[in-house]
Formats: C-alpha cells, structure tokens, sequence
C-alpha cells in the first residue's frame, strides 16, 4: 500500500481583487545565461501581461551574446536587454572565468535604478511571480517584500521542507528571500557568505536593504520557482513534504508551449 498524501495542509491563498495595478510601478530584472532563454522568454512573456511591470531589465550576462539576443525586446516593447560578459559556471572560481553573480547583479541594477519606476522586482529565467496574490494595500507600508518560494515539482504540486523553514517576526516563511524593494533604497548585492568555503564566493548572494522591520512578509503563494520541474535540480523529499496548490492553473498559456519543449527534449537551448 502506498503512502497517503495529506492534503488537508493546503494553502490559503489570497487573492486582492480589484487591485488598481496602473498605481504601481514596478522594474523587473533578470541576469541569465545564453541556454536558459526558452524558459526565460515564457517567464518574460508570463510577467509582462502585468499592467504594473512596466519595465523589463534583461542582462545576458554569459561568455557570448546569445543567438537571439534583441528578439525579446521585438516581442515586446516593455523589454530592455543588455549584455556583458560576467563569466559562467556557478562552482567554478571567479578567477577562473566563473560566473560573478554579485557584479552581475549589481550591474543589471544600475540599470535598472536608471528608471523611473519606484520598485524594483527580481526574477529568474525558471520563476515567475503571481501578482494578484501580493497584498498591495500593504505594500506602501514597506520599503521591500520578503517572500516565500514555492518550489513546484509537479504542475499541482510542490514541497516544503522543514529545514528551509523560518520563523520572522512571528511569520512562519518556506525558503524566504527579498526579491522587491524600492528603488530608493539603491540596494546592492552582497556576498552571503563570505566565510564559507566555496568554490565560487559568488554563490548565494542577496540585496542588503538595511531595516529589516520595513520589509513586507509574504507567505502567500506568489514566488513561484520551477526549476525542479525542469529537472534542474531535483530535490530531496519526502512524502510528507509534498503539498497541494490549492489555486489551480497557476501556469498559463505560455507554458503550454515550454511543456511542449520540455516532453520534446529540447527545452534547452
């Protein structure tokens, strides 16, 4: 007999209707490399149908200038993309042509700041944000948002992991990181650990926005992260770390046609 999945944890999600997203302006920014770019063009065109997002900041930031560099910004007049080599290969040192994410990202930020949009908003190729989900009433309270990820595995399911649980102000969060801030704040990535041995001290970077007590805590199902989908990356879980969408069809038309690529082996460039 096979385990029960318990599905009585299911999220509650809520949803802000009738949110004016005219009101807000929001700069989205992305570093990526040359072979994520078909998961990348799903994610930008995904994100663009937001009336708030009124810019996207693309960095190709690889060794070469991707084949379809520009095509993006033909597709869609919100996309602005640049290109500077930053290296690549997240285990490989710096000093030996490996990707120096905190130059990259502080770069894409700097164009970013050039904007006049008052949020910035970080994504990469294999996430997307569902917007309509973010308590917009709050947010004028706060200068940035830390949210939960949720990691899909399945295109209903994802996992939670004990160990990626943290408790911040009271809030219980999953995987939580600062991924909006304000753009006055001019936040800078930094080194997450700079103590630890890594081959490239690069990895696992994060903006510093100073004043923790100004940053809004979402739990709800918004930070969405699909590279274990993908199989990226597969995650070691259990059974009882599997949970339930409770908002279905969370991935749109334009990921039918990634499904597509992912069943042809050729989702990859």
């Amino acid at each position: 007999m096979g385990v029960k999945i318990n599905y009585n944890r299911l999220k509650n999600v809520n949803i802000v209707k009738n949110i004016d997203f005219h009101e807000i302006s929001i700069t989205l920014v992305y570093v990526v490399c040359p072979r994520e770019f078909n998961i990348l063009e799903v994610s930008v065109l995904t994100m663009s149908e937001y009336d708030c997002i009124k810019d996207i900041v693309i960095l190709h930031s690889g060794y070469k200038k991707p084949l379809k560099y520009g095509s993006l910004s033909q597709k869609c007049k919100k996309v602005k993309e640049f290109y500077k080599n930053f290296g690549e290969g997240c285990d490989v040192p710096i000093k030996d042509g490996g990707w120096s994410e905190v130059e990259a990202r502080n770069f894409s930020l700097d164009l970013s700041y050039d904007l006049k949009n008052e949020w910035i908003l970080l994504c990469d190729a294999d996430e997307f944000f569902l917007l309509e989900n973010l308590d917009f009433g709050k947010l004028n309270l706060y200068n940035s948002v830390r949210f939960s990820t949720y990691h899909f595995f399945e295109f209903d399911k994802y996992w939670e992991k004990q160990i990626y649980k943290h408790v911040i102000r009271g809030i219980e969060l999953h995987d939580p990181h600062i991924r909006m801030f304000r753009k006055s704040l001019n936040a800078k990535f930094d080194y997450s650990y700079p103590s630890r041995e890594l081959k490239n001290i690069s990895n696992d970077c994060h903006p510093t926005i100073g004043d923790s007590s100004s940053c809004l805590l979402s739990d709800d199902l918004i930070h969405i992260h699909t590279n274990a989908i993908w199989k990226k990356k597969v995650p070691k879980y259990s059974i009882e770390d599997v949970k339930i969408s409770s908002q279905k069809n969370i991935f749109n038309k334009h990921y039918k046609r990634l499904f597509e690529l992912f069943e042809q082996n050729s989702l990859f460039c």
